[in-house]
C-alpha cells in the first residue's frame, strides 16, 4: 500500500528517447557556439558520431552524457525533459542567434529587450 511519500508515475510521464535527447544536445551545442566537429574532438569520436547523436539514430550512453555535459559546461539534467520543455527544442537558427546576443546583455538590457519584443509582438498581432 502507497503513503503520501510515494512516487506515482503516470501514463502522461514524457519518455525520454534519444531524438530528444539528441535535439537537446544539437541546442546547446549551438547556444555554446560549437561545430559538430568541436565536440566530436573533445570527446574522441568522429563528427558523425555526434550527427547520429543529434539526428537520434544512437542514443547517448552515460558515461557519453557525462563527457558531453563536462564539455558543454552544462548539468547532466539539462539533456532531460521537464514540463512541458519540447518547445525549446523547435528554435529556429534566428531563435538561437537571438538568443546568443541577449545572453551577453546585462539582466538590465535583457528585461529592456524582453519588453520591447513584447510590445512588438502585441502590435503585430493587433
Amino acid at each position: 500500500m502507497c503513503n503520501d511519500e510515494c512516487i506515482n508515475f503516470n501514463d502522461d510521464d514524457q519518455e525520454v528517447d534519444a531524438k530528444f535527447m539528441g535535439q537537446r544536445l544539437k541546442t546547446i551545442r549551438l547556444l555554446r557556439g560549437y561545430g559538430q566537429q568541436d565536440v566530436a574532438k573533445a570527446l574522441g569520436v568522429t563528427f558523425q558520431q555526434i550527427q547520429k547523436y543529434e539526428n537520434g539514430k544512437n542514443n547517448i550512453k552515460s558515461t557519453r552524457l557525462y563527457e558531453l555535459s563536462k564539455f558543454l559546461k552544462v548539468p547532466v539534467s539539462l539533456f532531460f525533459p521537464l514540463r512541458d520543455d519540447y518547445e525549446l527544442l523547435s528554435l529556429t537558427q534566428n531563435q538561437i542567434k537571438l538568443a546568443k546576443l541577449i545572453k551577453d546583455l546585462s539582466p538590465y538590457r535583457q528585461e529592456t529587450f524582453y519588453a520591447l519584443a513584447k510590445n512588438v509582438k502585441e502590435a503585430m498581432n493587433n
